[in-house]
């Protein structure tokens, strides 16, 4: 149907963008269009530089709304550094040596 390798797994994104506590974290539901996937749909947390979140906070299920929900329900409470902890903000000028 889709001009791809056999092996390859093609999706449909579809962002939400969740706000809480001044910060924003996006939610990228893929919906399967070609593939062996374990769900037809999965939910990814991604943060404002698209580093994915650990696979215990995504969502899966047979409809794109199963999916979002399952992640929701996962990521509910959790501050960003929880979900994205190895991801370091960028270096202020002091931090770089340049603030002296």
């Amino acid at each position: 149907m889709y001009n791809v390798n056999p092996d390859d797994i093609l999706t449909r994104v579809v962002r939400y963008e969740l706000l809480r506590d001044n910060d924003r974290v996006f939610i990228d539901v893929h919906a399967i269009m070609h593939g062996k996937t374990d769900a037809r749909c999965v939910a990814i947390p991604t943060n404002v530089l698209s580093t994915w979140a650990e696979r215990k906070y995504w969502g899966t299920g047979d409809t794109e709304a199963e999916a979002l929900d399952a992640c929701l329900a996962r990521v509910r409470g959790l501050s960003l550094e929880t979900l994205f902890p190895d991801t370091l903000a960028a270096p202020g000028p002091q931090e770089q040596g340049q603030g002296q």
